[in-house]
């Protein structure tokens, strides 16, 4: 087993850069490099006690990398299909099988929020899990900042407002109001992912960056059936998160860099860890009755790190 140890600054912005020339499966069983697609990333982490290796994971294997862009069509009537090993075929479309229950959500018709109520500038709705962008003291929603650093290179991430450079996310909790700008479906899901991202980067598994990606799709099960009483999230696991958390709000990306230079896409990681760790799992609470992710595998995946999440 390998030895626990807090991350220093130079952690905060390394990153794995073996990268795959094609896309891999889906994060909660891409296990090695050669199986990874370029969105998929581990963050700077502790070692990991159980990661999500392909050993774990029966759906995927080392003898059969599962590319997708790659695999043939899946069709009987097609000549090549015929030269596919089946079970590579079952594999992919287990990998890529949604819930039954799973439908696409309706866009419900939304109210616009006061100017004077306090607005993000990014979406122009309500602060949602509000985070300060810095010492300028801009605030933006979380997911909305997340978009915005994942689109942009990490040395043209600037405050949308000011362009200031001076990162420092802070959860500016009371800044968030209650609004109809958001159905209880965009809340939910923001709140999954960032759960899912969590419980895995704790793991030192890989997660998919992008949080428009395929991989996150969710829905919310109505009469969805949850204990009453039961414990949300684990107390040992919750521990292990909050004391990520306390550990990346005493680090600054100011912090002094490895004299070697850091490509833009590691200080990229850095600054998504930062905001990752920098949004409490507290604050994710209330928001996760009844939400599902549609592909099996990845909500078997979050059921196996938090089997009651729905709860918290």
């Amino acid at each position: 087993a390998k030895d626990k140890r807090p991350l220093t600054g130079a952690a905060l912005l390394s990153s794995q850069k073996k990268r795959a020339k094609t896309a891999a499966a889906p994060a909660p069983i891409s296990a090695s490099p050669e199986n990874r697609a370029p969105s998929h990333h581990q963050l700077p982490s502790r070692p990991s006690h159980s990661p999500c290796t392909a050993a774990h994971c029966p759906q995927a294997s080392e003898e059969h990398p599962l590319s997708a862009p790659e695999m043939p069509s899946t069709n009987s009537d097609t000549p090549l299909a015929s030269n596919v090993d089946p079970r590579i075929i079952a594999a992919v479309e287990k990998i890529y099988a949604e819930d039954p229950a799973y439908h696409e959500p309706e866009t419900p018709e939304l109210t616009t929020t006061k100017q004077e109520e306090g607005t993000c500038a990014i979406c122009h709705y309500a602060w949602f899990l509000p985070m300060q962008f810095g010492p300028c003291g801009h605030v933006f929603c979380a997911k909305c900042l997340w978009i915005r650093l994942c689109s942009q290179p990490s040395d043209n991430s600037p405050c949308k407002l000011c362009n200031s450079l001076n990162y420092d996310f802070r959860y500016q909790a009371g800044m968030e109001t209650n609004s109809t700008n958001r159905s209880d479906l965009d809340r939910g899901k923001i709140c999954l992912i960032i759960l899912f991202m969590k419980l895995q980067h704790l793991e030192g598994a890989s997660f998919d960056l992008d949080i428009e990606s395929e991989d996150y799709k969710a829905f919310k099960m109505d009469g969805d059936s949850d204990a009453e009483g039961v414990q949300g999230i684990d107390t040992e696991i919750l521990d292990e998160l909050w004391s990520e958390e306390r550990l990346w709000a005493a680090r600054s990306m100011m912090e002094e860099a490895p004299e070697e230079e850091e490509d833009s896409e590691e200080e990229q990681l850095g600054l998504l860890g930062m905001l990752l760790q920098r949004i409490p799992v507290d604050a994710l609470k209330g928001n996760l009755g009844g939400m599902r992710f549609a592909r099996i595998v990845m909500q078997r995946r979050l059921e196996t790190l938090a089997p009651n999440y729905r709860m918290w």
